[in-house]
């Protein structure tokens, strides 16, 4: 048996393994180029830094924390039952990619234009003259 080495923090060596990082994997890194396309296609429309901020968020953490949300909801309550099984982790991810996917597939395919500013009234300097 090996003696035991002190409690002293200076006895110790230095461990490199023990500190605490953030594991960007792939799926990491090609979730936020998806959305750092979406954020060059929508450059130029007004409030679309927001709308992209605020869809793609949600979406980028289901990628992300896939364990956490599970960790969550294990052991809710709903509809009077408590939830006892287990999320897979990659249902969820896989979910959080459906809908990034989805999301980026309709900034890129779909058509929208700078008109719906223009009838507001945001961006013109003609009054309206109604109907």
């Amino acid at each position: 048996m090996r003696p035991r080495r002190p409690a002293d923090s200076s006895a110790r060596p230095f461990n490199f393994t023990g500190r605490r990082s953030m594991n960007l994997s792939m799926s990491r890194v090609l979730s936020l180029v998806v959305v750092a396309a979406a954020y060059v296609r929508v450059w130029s429309v007004p409030g679309g830094f927001w709308a992209v901020t605020l869809v793609f968020l949600p979406v980028l953490v289901l990628i992300w924390f896939p364990g956490q949300i599970d960790d969550l909801t294990y052991g809710t309550w709903f509809r009077g039952y408590q939830l006892d099984s287990h999320t897979p982790s990659g249902a969820i991810a896989a979910l959080g990619w459906l809908l990034l996917l989805l999301c980026a597939a309709a900034l890129f395919f779909g058509s929208f234009s700078h008109k719906w500013s223009n009838q507001l009234g945001r961006t013109s300097n003609k009054r309206w003259r109604g109907p």
